[in-house]
């Protein structure tokens, strides 16, 4: 598996042109250079790991779950006998930010027809700066990051998806073989795991617990 090192470094992530969930653009710093695989992990490179997994795509391991992934990097690690692990969501936009192109390589395919997972569950950003972020404590679904999760040419949003902010979501499980043919793959990065502990976030209404009923109510017109 090619790798391609990526400095550390600070970058403003997010975007304030884009969808709502890009927003607030805030600082970042990667504190701790890391090697990130130059294209999303390949179909032969998974079926070394999984036998049966089915996938139609010639090359890209297309509908990899977050779960298969995160297997996939574990026996990575202990095959190799180096520490594999999914970017997290601040590495993967820095790095696409970089446009990968240092003096060893430029990475391919990070804006291309598919949509990668990262570490993080899915939450908002906070407004302060941050050091190798995390994302939050908990959540539903898992970062993706890349182009669209839609593959229909006809779903358009008018900011765009294939840029460096543009970020999505899906539940752990969402992959092969409960979805036909998902517009998913992921690429990995060589490093010790980020020990930044994850953000608290506030969770949605639906999941307080609030106990709901109906009020009839009354308008009364005046003449």
């Amino acid at each position: 598996m090619e790798l391609i090192p990526i400095p550390a470094g600070t970058f403003r992530m997010g975007s304030d042109d884009g969808c709502w969930n890009e927003c607030p653009v805030h600082t970042v710093t990667i504190s701790q250079p890391f090697l990130i695989s130059k294209h999303e992990v390949t179909r032969l490179q998974f079926l070394e790991f999984r036998e049966d997994f089915e996938c139609t795509a010639t090359m890209k391991a297309i509908g990899a779950t977050w779960s298969d992934a995160v297997a996939f990097c574990e026996w990575l690690s202990k095959k190799e006998g180096r520490p594999y692990r999914l970017p997290t969501e601040a590495e993967w936009e820095y790095a696409c930010r970089l446009e990968g192109q240092t003096d060893e390589g430029q990475l391919v395919g990070m804006l291309d027809d598919v949509v990668e997972w990262c570490q993080d569950w899915y939450g908002p950003y906070s407004n302060p700066d941050e050091v190798d972020p995390t994302g939050v404590k908990n959540g539903l679904v898992r970062v993706l990051r890349g182009d669209k999760l839609d593959i229909d040419d006809k779903v358009i949003a008018p900011w765009g998806y294939n840029r460096s902010s543009y970020r999505a979501g899906m539940p752990p499980t969402f992959g092969r073989p409960l979805i036909e043919d998902p517009n998913i793959s992921f690429r990995v990065v060589q490093s010790l795991p980020v020990t930044t502990p994850p953000r608290e976030v506030m969770p949605e209404f639906f999941q307080l617990g609030v106990k709901q009923s109906t009020t009839d109510a009354a308008v009364q017109y005046s003449p």
